[in-house]
């Protein structure tokens, strides 16, 4: 898997006025995306209402972005959880090929947690 470089906007995720996903506005959006020579796309991050999604309807997000986009622009998904577990599950996920369409890159976000409690330096030997 090659490194996204460029730019990588933040996909927000369209909702209807009853806050069911509306998954034709979320093409609209990718297509918009694509049209302003974006060089990537990042779903379900926290700009992207990640935290008041079901897993159900963040799979919904991922199906529907990887089809529309059909490898026009390389996808990131945010899979960050406050656990190890289902953050790992959600990023193997995240890259399970998609039919033609490739897998999208898996991004972790440290948890904001972490840094309170190692302080600065701990953070920092954390990272190597």
């Amino acid at each position: 898997m090659s490194a996204i470089t460029g730019v990588m906007p933040v996909a927000p995720t369209i909702f209807a006025d009853n806050e069911e996903l509306d998954l034709d506005g979320q093409r609209r959006v990718l297509d918009y995306l694509v049209d302003g020579k974006s060089d990537a796309v990042c779903i379900l991050a926290n700009y992207s209402e990640q935290f008041s999604l079901t897993d159900g309807e963040r799979e919904q997000v991922l199906r529907t972005t990887m089809e529309h986009l059909d490898g026009r622009l390389p996808v990131c998904v945010t899979t960050s959880h406050f656990s190890s577990r289902i953050a790992r599950e959600r990023s193997l996920r995240a890259q399970e090929p998609r039919g033609g369409n490739g897998h999208a890159h898996a991004a972790v976000l440290r948890g904001h947690h972490e840094g309170g409690r190692r302080g600065r330096g701990g953070v920092l030997q954390a990272r190597g």
